[in-house]
């Protein structure tokens, strides 16, 4: 049990979210939820409903968050182990078109793009 503890501070300080850090939210927020579904039984409070609404919408977005930086660290890893080329290029996209206008402040440099540019 201390072992999942010192895992999860030290998951803390790591990018992306560690395993521990995915069931300590939950846990977290079955909690709260449970606690605010019991208040909400015994006060009948309009107030306390729009807190669990709230705090349930909170969770479904927190989960979707994990869950699509997920996707994206294995889409990443997906891209960098393919092969190269056979001049020795890889075949992964540029962040940057070649074909991009772009102005600095002493020049306009402007590349075989086609469209117009903006001012």
């Amino acid at each position: 049990m201390s072992n999942f503890f010192v895992e999860l501070w030290e998951g803390i300080f790591q990018p992306g979210p560690t395993p521990q850090l995915v069931i300590a939210t939950h846990v977290s927020f079955t909690s709260l939820l449970s606690l605010l579904a019991s208040l909400l039984y015994v006060t009948r409070n309009i107030h306390v409903a729009a807190l669990s609404l709230i705090a349930l919408f909170l969770w479904i977005t927190v989960t979707w968050f994990i869950n699509e930086f997920q996707h994206a660290a294995t889409t990443n890893n997906d891209k960098d182990h393919r092969p190269a080329t056979e001049d020795g290029t890889s075949t992964q996209n540029s962040p940057i078109p070649p074909s991009i206008s772009y102005t600095t402040a002493n020049s306009t440099t402007t590349s075989s793009n086609p469209r117009p540019r903006a001012l």
